[in-house]
């Protein structure tokens, strides 16, 4: 189980990327249950792409033009 903290290198698993979006989508947007969903699926299948073998994705590479 992970810890929810980034490495050291600013990696992070995927499910504590989605994860934490989906908890900042509720707690500070207050959005519904639909949205929330709807948003996680498709950061999830972006950050996907992005991620290693081992399931850890790089956060300092994503960026606006990603």
């Amino acid at each position: 189980m992970s810890t929810g903290v980034g490495g050291p290198c600013g990696d992070w698993l995927l499910a504590d990327v989605v994860g934490g979006f989906e908890r900042f989508l509720v707690a500070e947007k207050g959005v519904a249950v639909a949205t929330r969903e709807c948003y996680a699926r498709h950061v999830r299948a972006f950050l996907q792409g992005m991620a290693d073998l081992e399931g850890r994705v790089y956060l300092p590479t994503v960026s606006a033009a990603t």
